[in-house]
C-alpha cells in the first residue's frame, strides 16, 4: 500500500486564532476553502508517495539527521497570497531560516536512493502555513486580512511525520505518532 507522508510541525495556537478571524472577516466570499484547524502545520520537508514497507528504513535515514540539527524557531513575517501570480492560497509566511533550509536539503539528499523525487522540494524552501486554498478569481482583491496584534515565533524542538489521507469531505492530515527530537 501506497501512502503520502511529510515532516512537519503543527501550528501555534495564534495561527488558529488568527484563522478564526480571517474566515469571519471573509465569510461572503465563496470561492475561499478555508483549512481545518486539525490541518493547519508547518511542513518541514515534504517526503511524497512511499510504500508501506519503506516507512521504516525512511524513519532510520531521518533520525540522525534530525538529531544532529540543533533547534531553531520561525518568526512570523506576513500574511501573503501565494503564489506572488495568479493566486490559489492564502499564507502565513514566516522568516527565511538557514537550519530549516540546511535540514530541508540533507533530509532531500539523505532519502534520494529510496523516495522518488518531489516537485515540492525547493533550494530555498519558503517556510508557511498555509491558512485557505482557492480557484484564481478576479474578485481575490476583496480578501481582507485583520493585522495579527501578536508576535509569534514557533521554536522547533521536534518534528512529526504526517500521513495525507483523501477522504469524502477532503485531504485530512494524520500524525504518525513518530517524534524526531532535535538537538539543544
Amino acid at each position: 500500500m501506497s501512502r503520502r507522508i511529510f515532516l512537519a510541525i503543527p501550528a501555534p495556537p495564534e495561527i488558529h486564532n488568527y484563522l478564526t478571524i480571517l474566515k469571519e472577516q471573509n465569510k461572503d466570499i465563496s470561492e475561499i476553502k478555508w483549512m481545518k484547524d486539525h490541518n493547519l502545520h508547518l511542513t518541514i520537508y515534504f517526503v511524497g508517495g512511499i510504500e508501506d514497507d519503506d516507512f521504516d528504513k525512511i524513519v532510520k535515514i531521518l533520525d540522525p539527521i534530525i538529531q544532529q540539527t540543533k533547534t531553531f524557531s520561525f518568526q512570523f513575517e506576513k500574511i501573503i497570497l501565494a503564489p506572488s501570480v495568479k493566486p490559489k492560497m492564502i499564507w502565513a509566511k514566516f522568516q527565511m531560516n538557514e537550519v530549516f533550509t540546511q535540514l530541508s536539503e540533507a533530509i532531500n539528499k539523505a532519502l534520494a536512493p529510496i523516495v522518488s523525487p518531489t516537485k515540492f522540494h525547493y533550494k530555498e524552501p519558503i517556510p508557511h502555513i498555509t491558512l485557505a486554498r482557492f480557484h484564481p478569481f478576479k474578485q481575490v482583491e476583496q480578501i481582507t486580512f485583520p493585522s495579527i496584534s501578536a508576535e509569534i515565533n514557533i521554536p522547533v524542538s521536534s518534528i512529526q511525520i504526517f500521513e495525507s489521507v483523501s477522504t469524502p469531505t477532503g485531504v485530512r492530515y494524520d500524525n504518525l505518532g513518530s517524534f524526531f527530537y532535535l538537538s539543544k
